[in-house]
């Protein structure tokens, strides 16, 4: 049995399409990593939404883990792979 591990850490880069309101105090990415379940990265409205993810060293993605609420989960995803 595989033991998954977050790869997200301090070093980890986010960057999101659009965050409520410009309030990214309240709303902003960086409650999608702050373990609390009570907070989370709200949107705008936009017809495309996005979450890039930049790391300092090279991972392996195994798995991925996303929680949706309200009126604003995907229909569609999918997880494009930049090599730089």
């Amino acid at each position: 049995m595989e033991t998954f591990s977050n790869v997200i850490d301090s070093l980890t880069k986010c960057k999101v399409s659009t965050v409520l309101n410009n309030n990214t105090t309240d709303f902003g990415k960086q409650h999608m990593f702050d373990g609390l379940s009570d907070t989370s990265w709200y949107s705008d409205q936009a017809k495309y939404q996005y979450i890039f993810l930049f790391f300092d060293v090279p991972v392996k993605v195994k798995q991925i883990e996303i929680t949706c609420s309200g009126g604003f989960c995907p229909k569609v995803s999918f997880l494009p792979n930049y090599m730089n």
